[in-house]
């Protein structure tokens, strides 16, 4: 399908460093007043003649006397000409009709297995209403935890900000800030992204510290971080991970073979997606059966490892310690989990096949059924099932309705 004309001002908008998302900063409006009555269907008519509509929130208003919606456009002059129903009669309600504007939240760090009810119910709880919530999708990198929030006006962004910012929340302390969408937040893998990372393995684990490894790669460059990991076994050499300030230190620390008297192995880090898909693909395509792992789905992109977790501490195991690893398979609506114990992987698949789960059945089993699983691509291209030709039959059918004799059968199994 060829690019609309509009199209022209996200290109330039790229080029400025505004992303595709503040698209619905222009293109999003917020309907005050509805009855109580009006669902998303009754909205979606309502507004039906405006323009293209991509998505109905509709929510209770806190007096309760009333509803609110969020209407999301395709385009700027739909979301303009749904302006001009301000004022109007909805059922026996004047509405009031505007852009969505300065009414959105970004939170992250809240605890890892809270959905979108969850982090509803949080703000709900500091009397601000809550239009959506917005969770960014796990299918290229699994450790992503934020989410976006459209709440109904600027000041109960600003009481959503001030009550809920820095609150600790099961051990997590949260943050909560309004959004500008013109502003980009600084990720935490960038130093990996960038090649400013490096990862020290073989480290002598008694001697390990911040301040020792500083001290021997201080003269490879500016350091801007040095990350020590918490989970390191008895059985495994130590490792750590070193961002330095510019791409040439890392260079320089790659040539680093001693750390106090001991011999290392200092490699670029690897982005933390990037590992867990070669741990992935590792597994899909070894010939060697792990009884200890399973494999599970259909899942959202949106399902975190925590969920998953929270899901196997609720049927299947008593305590964390009972799991390996939580692999996520987007690509194919799964996940891996990895057990200490094989009888733990058969309970899990007696525990979890066919329930019920984030509204989908699920399938437990070993990793040899992922593996044989085809993903329906026309689900998400209906085109694709449009296109699809049929077979053509070997055998024309007589059109006085004649039984078919045996050798008409041979003709057709055995081709003679």
């Amino acid at each position: 399908m060829k690019r609309s004309l509009d199209d022209d001002n996200v290109e330039r908008s790229k080029k400025f460093g505004v992303k595709l998302g503040t698209r619905r900063e222009v293109t999003t409006v917020v309907v005050r007043n509805l009855p109580k009555s009006y669902n998303q269907a009754k909205v979606r008519k309502y507004f039906q003649d405006c323009g293209q509509i991509d998505d109905v929130s509709v929510s209770e208003c806190l007096d309760k006397n009333s509803r609110i919606a969020r209407i999301q456009f395709e385009r700027h002059d739909e979301a303009i000409a749904a302006l001009t129903r301000t004022y109007k009669r909805c059922g026996q309600n004047e509405i009031t009709v505007s852009l969505l504007e300065n009414c959105t939240i970004w939170m992250t760090n809240f605890p890892p297995f809270y959905r979108a009810r969850d982090l509803k119910e949080l703000l709900q709880s500091v009397n601000v209403v809550v239009l959506s919530v917005r969770l960014p999708s796990l299918r290229y990198d699994s450790n992503r935890r934020f989410a976006y929030v459209d709440l109904s006006s600027t000041e109960e962004v600003v009481t959503a900000v001030e009550q809920l910012n820095g609150k600790v929340i099961e051990g997590y302390c949260l943050v909560a800030r309004k959004s500008n969408p013109l502003e980009k937040a600084q990720r935490t893998d960038y130093g990996a992204a960038e090649r400013r990372e490096v990862m020290v393995r073989q480290l002598d684990r008694q001697r390990l510290s911040e301040e020792c490894l500083r001290q021997n790669f201080n003269e490879c460059g500016p350091i801007e971080s040095v990350v020590i990991p918490a989970n390191q076994t008895e059985s495994n050499e130590g490792y750590a991970f070193i961002t330095f300030q510019d791409r040439s230190a890392a260079k320089a620390a790659i040539k680093v073979e001693n750390v106090d008297g001991k011999q290392v192995q200092v490699v670029l880090a690897d982005k933390k997606a990037f590992i867990e898909r070669q741990k992935v693909k590792r597994i899909m395509n070894s010939r060697f059966t792990d009884d200890r792992i399973v494999s599970l789905y259909p899942l959202s992109d949106k399902t975190s490892k925590s969920h998953i977790e929270a899901l196997l501490l609720d049927k299947v195991i008593t305590t964390r310690d009972a799991i390996n690893e939580i692999l996520l398979v987007t690509d194919r609506e799964a996940a891996l989990v990895s057990f200490k114990e094989p009888q733990l992987a058969a309970k899990c698949i007696i525990s979890l096949n066919g329930i019920e789960f984030q509204k989908k059945t699920l399938h437990c089993g070993p990793v040899s059924d992922l593996r044989q699983r085809k993903i329906d691509k026309t689900r998400d291209h209906p085109s694709l099932a449009s296109e699809t030709v049929s077979p053509k039959p070997t055998l024309k059918a007589s059109e006085d309705g004649q039984k078919l004799s045996n050798n008409d059968f041979r003709r057709m199994f055995l081709g003679k």
